[in-house]
């Protein structure tokens, strides 16, 4: 490997995507901060678990990418576009809007 910071383990691979996960979902926060439709499902609790499950899934990806070796920046990347790519594919899945509320719920997060 080449240039930037080598990571050299299973587990290093991983937290690295997870990392590159939940900072995915800190500027999908930081994107609702201002937004009049403020989710009613930030306090559910099956909410939070697909949250943590996505920042998992996101460490996992980029360790079945990986392995035990890559590059600290490009398995963050890898790690901070999984959930994108997760929600992109939902949303495309998903079919029509199907919020009947002026607020965003959880259909909403999940279409992203």
């Amino acid at each position: 490997m080449t240039g930037g910071v080598a990571l050299t383990s299973a587990l290093h691979v991983f937290l690295v995507g997870l990392f590159g996960g939940a900072v995915a979902e800190l500027v999908h926060w930081y994107g609702l901060r201002t937004n009049p439709r403020f989710p009613e499902y930030w306090g559910s609790f099956q909410y939070w678990i697909i949250t943590v499950a996505m920042v998992f899934v996101a460490g996992v990806f980029t360790w079945l990418n990986f392995g035990s070796q890559a590059q600290a920046l490009t398995a963050f990347e890898i790690g901070l576009l999984t959930p994108l790519i997760l929600q992109k594919a939902i949303s495309g899945a998903g079919g029509g809007e199907t919020a009947r509320s002026p607020r965003a719920n959880f259909t909403d997060f999940l279409r992203g």
